[in-house]
């Protein structure tokens, strides 16, 4: 059985303080690495992952970090269908990009 689910990834440290204000491609790789440890602690790589929506609040560089979130995913067993979505206002001041990726979850039938 295969279930679908939702991890969201911010560029925030442990304490969730914003890393890289102003910064939407530091605040996407490191999202990016966010979301890479979320897959591990669930047992899982980059291959469950099935779509990427990047929230960026600057349109104008979106096609920048689409084509960043792709090429990270190129190296690995399939590439998910990644789009930006128009974020407006920001969380917090200097937050111009988070992450939300759909995630495939295939478990045995018992």
């Amino acid at each position: 059985m295969t279930t679908t689910t939702t991890i969201e990834t911010r560029s925030v440290d442990d304490r969730g303080v914003l890393m890289h204000a102003d910064d939407a491609t530091a605040q996407l790789c490191l999202s990016l690495v966010r979301l890479e440890t979320a897959l591990v602690e669930r047992g899982l790589g980059l291959g469950a992952v099935t779509q990427v929506r990047i929230h960026a609040t600057q349109p104008a560089a979106a096609s920048e970090l689409v084509e960043l979130v792709l090429e990270r995913f190129r190296s690995g067993p399939t590439t998910p269908i990644v789009a930006w979505v128009s974020a407006t206002p920001p969380e917090a001041p200097g937050m111009l990009v988070r992450l939300a990726a759909d995630v495939a979850i295939t478990t045995p039938h018992s």
